[in-house]
């Protein structure tokens, strides 16, 4: 018994003597809690602790079996608040997650903590009262990733982020009121690649602006065709753009000289996983075949892509382009099969004929911004 005790303390040391930045790394993959749980095995530990460079908050992971309801919310508040005062390095990473109802003034001070330790990289899912990030955030220059999830966030339309080079905004509404026209994009000088994620546009909007001068990869991914409006886009080094959606999004562009590949999905018969997870009622599906693309719509927005070196169609939106009587018999696409879906790429002259298939005077020309 003795010298099993003997080997496990043997072993335990080994684990201690290991350096910081691999005992960071491997801590890397817990939640908060179960990082501070390290803390009381011994001042080595607490001095790990103390120095993550890694910094993940769950609300749910932290909740989970252990406390009564009432309980939760100021529970996992005050650990965040203590783990952040025993908090003393610089931070890689600050991930915060929260779906419960939390006081905007709270999420706020983490934030502001994150941005006092130069975070690099920053992902927020919050529920919450609508807040505006802490001024400090912006003013910070080692913010280089920062991914927000949330409807209750408003952006400043003051100030950007100057040495931000990856944003990815999921469940945003754009309003003139709240974010006035996406301004932001604009004010993030070194910004290479922008992810809207089931982002929706207010009607009372003529068009989201997306102007970037370094912008490269530009996704739009999840849009419901409920609720958006149309896109400009300006970004003279954009590469790579990518839609995903139900309906077709109308895209007024103004220099996109250097785009090498474009992608248009729709949802249909090639991702039948979110047929399955609908769950469409008959209302719903009356709805949405109101809202059922049209080719013309369609040829519309491959249009103003058409310059592309390559541009890419998923199934349901190739199907869709066959509907229409000038393609039906000339349309020339490439199959390729990618993560189980159904691509297609489009020849130089499938491009040629849709660019000629509206006139110049259609609502496809260049948008003069």
């Amino acid at each position: 018994m003795a010298e099993e005790q003997s080997s496990q303390s043997v072993a335990d040391d080994r684990i201690s003597s290991l350096p910081d930045e691999l005992l960071h790394h491997i801590l890397s993959h817990l939640d908060a809690i179960y990082v501070a749980q390290t803390s009381l095995l011994s001042r080595r530990w607490r001095h790990v602790f103390a120095t993550m460079p890694f910094l993940n908050f769950d609300f749910y992971t932290y909740c989970r079996n252990y406390l009564p309801p009432y309980r939760k919310t100021a529970s996992f508040t005050s650990f965040v608040d203590a783990f952040l005062l025993s908090h003393r390095s610089n931070l890689l990473k600050f991930t915060f997650s929260s779906l419960e109802l939390l006081e905007p003034e709270a999420i706020r001070s983490f934030l502001s903590h994150a941005a006092s330790r130069n975070v690099q990289h920053l992902e927020l899912t919050v529920y919450a009262s609508r807040f505006e990030l802490p001024a400090c955030l912006y003013a910070n220059h080692s913010l280089k990733v920062l991914k927000l999830n949330s409807s209750f966030i408003d952006l400043s339309r003051e100030f950007g982020f100057p040495a931000l080079k990856e944003l990815r905004l999921e469940n945003f509404w754009f309003s003139k009121q709240r974010y006035n026209s996406g301004e932001i994009f604009s004010k993030c000088p070194n910004l290479e690649s922008l992810t809207l994620i089931n982002c929706h546009i207010s009607s009372t909007m003529e068009y989201l602006e997306i102007s970037s001068p370094r912008l490269k990869k530009l996704e739009l991914m999840d849009f419901s065709g409920l609720g958006y409006g149309n896109v400009a886009i300006s970004a003279p080094r954009l590469a790579c753009f990518k839609f995903r959606g139900t309906v077709p999004l109308l895209c007024y562009l103004r220099d996109v000289s250097s785009l090498d590949e474009a992608k248009i999905g729709l949802y249909g018969d090639e991702d039948a996983a979110f047929e399955a997870a609908t769950g469409l009622s008959e209302v719903d599906e009356f709805l949405r075949g109101l809202k059922r693309p049209s080719s013309l719509s369609l040829i519309r927005m491959v249009r103003a892509f058409s310059n592309a070196k390559h541009v890419y169609v998923s199934e349901k939106a190739y199907e869709i382009l066959r509907q229409d009587p000038n393609l039906v018999r000339e349309l020339d696409g490439t199959e390729l099969e990618e993560e189980g879906s159904k691509w297609y790429k489009l020849g130089s002259k499938s491009r040629n004929l849709i660019r000629t298939t509206l006139g110049e005077n259609s609502e496809t020309a260049e948008y003069r911004m």
